[in-house]
């Protein structure tokens, strides 16, 4: 039997069709089968009729007629019936059987079965061989369905089902044969008593036809069952294998990165060597698998046709075969690369725990130490300059702990390194996991360790550098305060010598008084001995007149007694003796006297000098004293003020050390973040090149192409301006030197000033700092004693319980903490949010507020709001500064602040504080710009002044009033709901909205609209407007805080942003300020989606212009400049200058030559324009850069100089034509050139100067008919050099 060629591969539904059309043939076939059982009998025939060929055949399975030529149409027509019902039989047999011939008996055997038991015997042989034959076709049938094997998702049992189905056909077939073998002994013998050997040979055909057959169906069966055997088999091993590599990608896939704890990553490589062993010990798997795959491709080999094999099935699992091997290769790769590195990152990170430990406790220890001395009281300089030598030594010891820093800081690079290049690796294993499945995998936000490294490397350095300046700074403070102190010991010396001298002038003063008094006490002594000298003297006269008298009486007894006379006159010599000493005495007194006194009249003019001296002194002294005193008290008053400039620069110290701080942590990140993106560009290039195709490649490679192209003209487009500046830079670089001495004597001046100013402000910081000090306990006092009169007391047994019974609570005592303020259990009752049992259990102490505070914490302080965004590694920040980073546009900010407030306070999430508008404002975490604008989004929270209530109103009320505009009111209610529910500004406590509704907080018209989930808040990352519950359900919640943080993709620093104008740089914000960038393009730039080169070139127009007329082209000579074309009288004069003015003034002289930009000094330096010409180009180039204005600091432009009389309007319309031309109107100041429009909103150009510009005025000179014409029409003739780009106008 032929076997039928293998068919193309058909659909489900064309196998559907074929198999309707089968059993539609089996049926038809069993009709005719069921018809064939009764036979047409023939009549005899004539023996005339014996020349005739007439063959008869049994109409059990067809009909055949030969008739003779008269009856050639019948014939025709019954073979016609005969060919269909054999393509029906093909058909139901599934192969394309030729006619069967064989059932055409021979003309002898009908000739010979004239009799009617001939023919009998005949139809019986050929009933049964019919018959045989139908049940053979019935079986090549079922046979014929296996022939292509199509199994469904659970292969192996499809196989199982088949491989039953052809046992079954085999016993069917085994039967066959039996039934084959009785038949065919059984007829051979009948044919043989016939001896008949036509008859013979016949049937001995048919048998053999039909043993083919049963053999070839033995055949086919046993190779059908072998192979689905062996299918079965490869089907099962592929499974088991797929398991186990499925099991093991997801192990390896399960962690993203690694850990900072040893013990972990020393288990996690343990798990890696165990998984390895796993596999090594299931290799036989793989084996099994391959071997199987072999032998079902070996069996599907023994199948004779190649129409009956399953090759494209077997070519399927072969590749799935071969994908598993290769999956398998990655997992043996991967844990091998996954433990090379991890046994690489473990030392090092063991020694950077070992090193970085000891290294924080110390700087935590030695700033606890430098705490305390900056703390210690100084009485004298002995105690100052042992704690100077005490700081001295302390900052040794933090200088010489900079090695260890140094090398601790590298070990943490190393393991970021380390774990950046292992986590690069799981990426890489991952992504080419995903490519190679087309599967995405589900990937949730990676927390790197890395990350926390980062966080460590910053904190250990920040904290070092920190401590190592405030102790060198310290040291310094001492310094000088020493220096101080001693001055002032100076001073307190010199005071005390003058107070010293004092009292010696004093003590002076007090003995000369008591001189004073002794002599006083002398001269008086002296005086009573002079009266009594006087009175003694007087005595004597009067004696001596006595005397004289007794003289005269005695005279004339003289003669009678001169004795008595002798004696008189003894006496009287002797009392003149004693008057003559006496005399000598009083005037030696006298003299003494005089003496004496002029000695006091000049001690006493001495002192009295010396009082006067002293009194000056006093004088002077209490003048000072007094000075001094003027002086303490305005040093009061100062200090009174500067502890108000203090306070403002304690303010002004923490943002710079906040910035200074940020600085650094930007410049580390920066430097990282430029390591970290070069590995990742290699990482990424290296997986391209592994995973992209051929094609891809070409495609890659003609793109980088072109953008090298774009590239290479934009770097040319740069060289060349670079090289003008690189010359203009060498003219200037003599005049900066200048400038650089000066400004670096000037800069030491400033650094002088500053260090002073530095230890004034740290001298007084370090006062106002124990203050501060002070009032934090003082404050932390008072809070604590506030909250302990706001807190009820605990209820316990011993303050509830008395004698065996329980006293109910004082409800006035069952005090909760709500959003803003207090409120009692009895108005949480009355609202809903406790119920009646909850209320007794607290009356009754059974349950405390605590425990319910933490029941109802969604009523009382709801879930939060959103306080603030998560950028990558620059961590959390607020939404003020976010919008002062230009992560997210102002608008956005703006409305998720005021959500902020209008749920009850602003979020500072760096410190973890609930502030109040205004606190947030005092402490910076807001702009003071917008504290009007959250002062009334915290009016949702806490309620809006109405000047008819005397009690604050809700949101519904002030959107009824007018107050605020229903949308705002929708946007605070709706952050309120998703917080917790609305807020009553009463209470202070968060409803729901059916409570809401009952208590006049909202309607239903604000009910509706609130349930439709209007998006007024903006997304941060895609500017759309969405709701506030969508906003929420992006946010990350920090797990030591609670915070809701919302993630935002980080963005390059606006300030990296930099293009190269016309003049000097520009930064992107200022592009996008002027509108020479849109939003989209900036937000691009800031996503890293575009770069500042593409940019540049698509905004060539802006940032470089159009180009000015460089030079003439003129025959023979050739190209040349204004100035030479000038000289060689190819230019008028006038033409010449005008256009060398309009070069000048669109930014640059142009060397034509040399293809150079220049600038005025350059160019009359190079020779390139006259030195005659300098000054007036100077003030043509003032157009480009500005003109000096002495009513302005700032460069003024055109439009300015006009207005001030610089230049006249007919020059400056001229200058700006020729700007405009080249690209715009050129801003001074951002040396970009900008459209009139906006260059009339920048106040450029008024609009009267942008109608005559739109006039195209004739300001230029025509080098070739000498009359005037515009630029652009000059700009028209030009003709562009192809190497240079030059605009050259032609000249005869």
């Amino acid at each position: 039997m032929r076997k039928p060629e293998m068919s193309s591969p058909v659909t489900l539904s064309n196998l559907q069709k074929e198999k309707e059309t089968i059993m539609d043939h089996k049926r038809r076939v069993q009709n005719l089968v069921s018809k064939s059982k009764s036979i047409v009998r023939l009549k005899e025939r004539s023996p005339e009729e014996k020349s005739n060929s007439i063959v008869v055949r049994a109409l059990c399975d067809y009909k055949e007629e030969e008739v003779a030529s008269d009856n050639m149409c019948v014939r025709k027509q019954v073979e016609k019936k005969v060919e269909v019902k054999r393509e029906v039989a093909s058909k139901d047999s599934g192969n394309k059987k030729e006619p069967n011939k064989s059932t055409k008996l021979p003309r002898r055997v009908l000739l010979s079965s004239s009799s009617s038991s001939s023919a009998s015997f005949s139809s019986q042989m050929l009933t049964e061989l019919h018959a045989l034959r139908l049940k053979v076709e019935t079986a090549e049938g079922m046979v014929s369905q296996h022939i292509h094997i199509c199994v469904g998702d659970d292969g192996v049992q499809d196989c199982s089902l088949r491989i039953t189905e052809l046992q079954m056909v085999q016993c069917d077939i085994d039967l066959l044969r039996d039934e084959y073998t009785r038949l065919r002994e059984r007829i051979m013998k009948d044919v043989e008593d016939m001896n008949d050997s036509e008859t013979a040979q016949y049937l001995h055909s048919e048998f053999v036809g039909i043993n083919q057959r049963l053999g070839s169906l033995e055949s086919s069966t046993s190779a059908y069952i072998q192979r689905l055997r062996a299918l079965r088999d490869m089907l099962e091993s592929v499974a088991r294998a797929e398991d186990l590599v499925k099991v093991h990608e997801a192990r390896l896939t399960e962690k993203e990165t690694t850990s900072l704890t040893p013990s972990e990553v020393e288990e996690y490589i343990s798990t890696l060597k165990h998984i390895k062993a796993e596999l090594d010990q299931k290799r036989d798997i793989l084996t099994s698998m391959e071997a199987e795959l072999t032998k079902a491709t070996h069996w599907n080999s023994q199948v004779g046709s190649s129409s009956h094999r399953c090759d494209m099935m077997l070519t399927k699992y072969t590749e799935h075969a071969g994908l598993l091997s290769d999956r398998w290769r990655r997992i043996e790769a991967q844990i091998s690369t996954r433990l090379q590195d991890l046994q690489l990152y473990l030392p090092h990170l063991n020694h950077y725990k070992q090193t970085s430990a000891p290294l924080i406790e110390w700087i935590d220890a030695t700033r606890k130490k430098q705490d305390a001395m900056q703390g210690t009281k100084i009485d004298n300089v002995q105690d100052l300059k042992e704690h100077i030598s005490n700081q001295k030594a302390l900052n040794t010891e933090i200088k010489g702990k900079k090695e260890t820093v140094e090398s601790v800081l590298k070990d943490n690079e190393t393991c970021v390194h380390a774990i950046k290049d292992y986590e690069a690796d799981l990426a890489s294993y991952a992504s080419g996991l995903e490519t190679l499945l087309k599967i995405p995998f589900k990937r949730t936000m990676l927390r790197s360790p890395s990350m926390d490294l980062n966080q460590e490397y910053s904190h250990i350095q920040t904290r070092y550098m920190e401590l190592l300046a405030l102790s060198g700074n310290y040291h310094k403070f001492l310094g000088e305060l020493l220096k101080s102190m001693e001055e002032l010991k100076i001073r307190n010396t010199r005071i005390d010598m003058m107070e010293e001298e004092l009292r010696q002038l004093r003590e002076g003063l007090n003995d000369s008084n008591s001189k004073n008094k002794s002599l006083e006490e002398a001269i008086g002594q002296y005086q009573l001995q002079l009266s009594q000298s006087q009175s003694q003297l007087l005595s004597l006269e009067e004696v001596e007149r006595t005397t004289a008298l007794k003289c005269s009486t005695t005279k004339e007894n003289l003669d009678s007694t001169q004795s008595l006379l002798a004696e008189l006159k003894e006496e009287v010599e002797r009392l003149k003796y004693l008057l003559g000493e006496e005399r000598r005495k009083s005037k030696l007194a006298e003299e003494r006297y005089s003496q004496q006194k002029e000695e006091y009249d000049s001690v006493l003019k001495k002192r009295q000098n010396e009082l006067e001296t002293v009194g000056w002194s006093k004088m002077e002294l209490e003048k000072s004293v007094a000075n001094k005193e003027h002086e303490i008290e305005q040093l009061r008053r100062r200090l009174a003020e500067n502890e108000v400039m203090m306070q403002s620069l304690q303010s002004e110290y923490n943002e710079i050390v906040n910035d200074r701080d940020a600085l650094l942590l930007k410049l580390q990140r920066t430097e990282k973040d430029k390591e970290q993106i070069q590995r990742i560009q290699e990482d990424l290039s290296h997986m391209k090149l592994s995973l992209d195709s051929e094609h891809r490649s070409k495609q890659r490679l003609q793109e980088e192409n072109e953008r090298i192209k774009m590239d290479l003209s934009y770097w040319k487009d740069q060289s060349d301006g670079k090289q003008g500046l690189i010359r203009q830079f060498d003219s200037e670089k003599e005049m900066l030197e200048r400038e650089n001495k000066s400004m670096k004597t000037e800069l030491e001046k400033m650094k002088r000033e500053i260090r002073e100013l530095e230890d004034n402000y740290k001298s007084r910081f370090v006062t106002l700092k124990k203050d501060l000090l002070e009032a934090t306990v003082v404050k932390q006092t008072l809070e604590t004693e506030l909250k302990t009169t706001r807190e009820p007391p605990a209820l316990d047994a011993s303050s509830v319980i008395f004698d065996g019974v329980r006293k109910p609570v004082d409800p006035s005592k069952l005090v909760f903490d709500g959003v803003r303020k207090t409120v009692t259990a009895k108005q949480l009752l009355e609202c809903g949010v406790l119920n009646k049992p909850t209320f007794k259990d607290l009356e009754n102490g059974k349950k405390m507020v605590p425990e319910v505070s933490v029941d109802k914490k969604v009523n009382l302080k709801g879930t939060g709001p959103i306080a603030g965004v998560y950028v990558g590694n620059r961590g959390k920040m607020s939404f003020s500064e976010a919008k002062k980073q230009m992560l997210i546009s102002d608008e956005s900010a703006d409305l998720l602040l005021e959500a902020q407030a209008a749920t009850g306070h602003i979020i500072d999430p760096k410190a973890n504080q609930k502030l109040t508008v205004d606190e947030a404002c005092a402490r910076g975490v807001v702009d003071v710009m917008d504290q009007e604008q959250l002062l009334e989004a915290e009016a949702a929270a806490v309620g809006y002044k109405d000047p008819d209530k005397a009690k604050p109103i809700t949101v519904f009320e002030a959107t009824k009033k007018g107050i605020i505009d229903e949308k705002t009111g929708l946007r605070f209610l709706q952050a309120q709901e998703s917080v917790g529910g609305i807020l009553d500004p009463h209470l202070s406590v968060f409803l729901p909205k059916e409570t809401a509704i009952r208590r006049n907080l909202i309607d239903k018209n604000l009910l509706r609209a609130l349930n439709q989930s209007p998006e007024y808040y903006i997304d941060p990352e895609s500017d759309e407007y969405v709701s506030y519950g969508t906003l929420k359900k992006r946010c990350k919640i920090e797990s030591h805080t609670g915070l809701l943080l919302l993630p935002i993709a980080e963005k390059l620093d606006p300030s990296e942003l930099i293009f190269d104008g016309v003049r000097k740089p520009v930064t992107g914000k200022q592009l996008l300020d002027c509108g020479v960038l849109d939003k989209p393009t900036f937000k691009q730039l800031l996503r890293g989606e575009k770069t500042v080169p593409e940019v540049s070139v698509d905004k060539k127009v802006n940032l470089k212009g159009t180009g000015p007329i460089a030079g003439i082209l003129a025959g023979n000579p050739g190209k040349m400049s204004f100035t030479e074309a000038k000289k060689q009288m190819l230019l008028s004069d006038e033409s010449a200058d005008l256009l060398l003015e309009a070069q000048a003034a669109t930014g640059h002289i142009i060397d034509p030559k040399n293809n150079q930009k220049l600038t005025v000094h350059e160019a009359c330096l190079k020779g390139v324009v006259d030195t005659f010409d300098q000054e007036r180009l100077l003030e043509a180039e003032a157009a480009a850069i500005g003109y000096n204005d002495p009513n302005n600091t700032k460069p003024v432009s055109v439009f300015g100089a006009i207005k001030n009389g610089i230049i006249d309007e007919k020059t400056g319309i001229r200058l700006l034509q020729a700007q405009d031309s080249v690209g715009g109107i050129l801003d001074p100041h951002l040396s970009v050139f900008l459209p009139k429009e906006t260059a009339v909103k920048q106040n450029l150009i008024s609009k009267s100067l942008s109608r005559t510009l739109d006039k195209h005025p004739e300001c230029y000179i025509d080098p070739e008919s000498e009359e005037n014409v515009s630029y652009e029409k000059l700009k028209k003739r030009c003709k562009i050099e192809p190497n240079t780009g030059l605009l050259l106008l032609p000249v005869t």
